[in-house]
């Protein structure tokens, strides 16, 4: 039985993107060294938007599964660490 907990959606929705952040990496810049990436995108707001609008596509794949499983509660969770993530980005795009 699924558990419908916001806060397990929250959870989840904080970490799919930490696993979509590695795929970026290993799939567009194994070239380089990961400390070279993050110093990188530490100096490059806009491009650490960039990776971490990317990142957060992975939040699809929990959304929908808890969606299409009726868990609404769970699915409404990842979807406001989706919306923080969503904040973070337009901050470092247009603020920072």
């Amino acid at each position: 039985m699924l558990k419908n907990n916001a806060l397990l959606g929250f959870v989840l929705g904080l970490l799919a993107p930490a696993f979509g952040f590695l795929l970026v990496f290993v799939l567009l810049h194994q070239d380089i060294p990961l400390a070279a990436f993050l110093k990188g995108l530490m100096q490059s707001h806009t491009n650490a938007a960039k990776v971490l609008s990317l990142s957060i596509l992975t939040n699809l794949i929990p959304f929908f599964y808890y969606y299409n499983r009726r868990a609404d509660q769970t699915a409404k969770g990842v979807l406001s660490a989706t919306i923080l993530f969503a904040l973070l980005i337009l901050l470092l795009k247009y603020v920072w």
